[in-house]
């Protein structure tokens, strides 16, 4: 099923195939799929790539790192608070990763300042 949607890894990265049925109408959710295939902490990103393509395998948390770590310089550009927004939203994809941060959500986590 995943090469059926995604036919080539380019595909997947470039967002190819969102309008392909929805997985879960079949039974299949990626916290299942991470489960089974014994990958809790997976990106799903990351998991779907491993599983059609054999790329590497990487962790929300090992992603988050490396963003971090590698692009400090998008941080830096950001105001304070703006910076800390950015970094809790980090904070919650690594803890439960992308499909659980909806951003009309996400924006009431943290209260911007009335100008």
């Amino acid at each position: 099923m995943i090469r059926t949607t995604y036919s080539t890894a380019g595909r997947t990265r470039s967002g190819e195939g969102r309008s392909s049925p929805n997985w879960e109408s079949r039974g299949v959710t990626f916290e299942d799929l991470a489960e089974a295939t014994g990958h809790p902490e997976a990106d799903a990103f990351d998991l779907l790539c491993h599983l059609a393509f054999n790329a590497p395998l990487r962790t929300r948390k090992e992603r988050a790192e490396r963003l971090r770590k590698n692009k400090q310089d998008f941080f830096d550009k950001y105001g304070p608070e703006a910076r800390a927004i950015l970094l809790d939203l980090l904070a919650k994809y690594e803890e439960f990763g992308l499909m659980q941060i909806h951003i009309p959500d996400a924006r009431r986590f943290r209260r911007f300042p009335e100008q």
